[in-house]
């Protein structure tokens, strides 16, 4: 097995290299991302790399800015996007979100989620990379039961399939009764052509 792993390692790195990347991004602070960053040797490489000697760093000023901001993100005057469009050197655009969703996509939503009766709809995205970053279930259910009794609100519980340990940790009937659990649930769209806007 570790034969075969550094096979497909040097195979990786070797394909990758032969692209000859100008320029190589990295905004995942993950030990194996920076050692890839590396090892694909672009010239100019941003975010979380390696050192010639082995140790980690991050290369650029927004990256390290974004590094610092997540100790105090409450203070933080710049949005998740800001960082990253300045890592790789975008100043401008568009002001909006843009994103496909594909008529299937739509059709699939409207079958999951019911008819719209004018009840606020709120979506919770119980994961996270790690268990260090995710929510306590409790903090949700909280939320969710303050804005039920303020508005009569429902509840959409979105993540990947590795969050069922949070869905079960959910106390109580009557917070799990009002919402409708979608993580893992999978629409039958592929990325193509609408297009829809979210104001930024």
């Amino acid at each position: 097995m570790a034969s075969a792993t550094r096979t497909a390692s040097s195979t990786t790195r070797s394909a990758l290299r032969a692209e000859r990347f100008d320029l190589a991004l990295n905004y995942s602070s993950s030990k194996m991302s920076a050692v890839l960053l590396r090892l694909i040797g672009a010239p100019d490489t941003r975010g979380w790399t390696m050192s010639a000697d082995g140790h980690r760093l991050i290369s650029h000023a927004w990256s390290r800015l974004f590094a610092a901001s997540c100790l105090t993100r409450r203070q933080a005057p710049f949005n998740l996007v800001d960082y990253y469009k300045r890592v790789a050197g975008v100043a401008a655009g568009p002001r909006q979100l843009f994103f496909d969703v594909p008529p299937d996509a739509r059709r699939w939503a409207a079958e999951f989620l019911g008819e719209a009766d004018g009840t606020p709809l709120i979506a919770f995205q119980l994961g996270a990379s790690r268990d260090v970053r995710r929510w306590p279930a409790a903090h949700f259910t909280d939320v969710a039961r303050t804005l039920h009794a303020a508005i009569g609100a429902r509840f959409v519980l979105c993540g990947g399939n590795g969050i069922g340990a949070s869905l079960k940790r959910l106390p109580g009937r009557s917070a799990r009764s009002r919402s409708t659990p979608a993580a893992g649930a999978r629409s039958p769209a592929s990325a193509r052509s609408s297009r829809a806007r979210t104001s930024s």
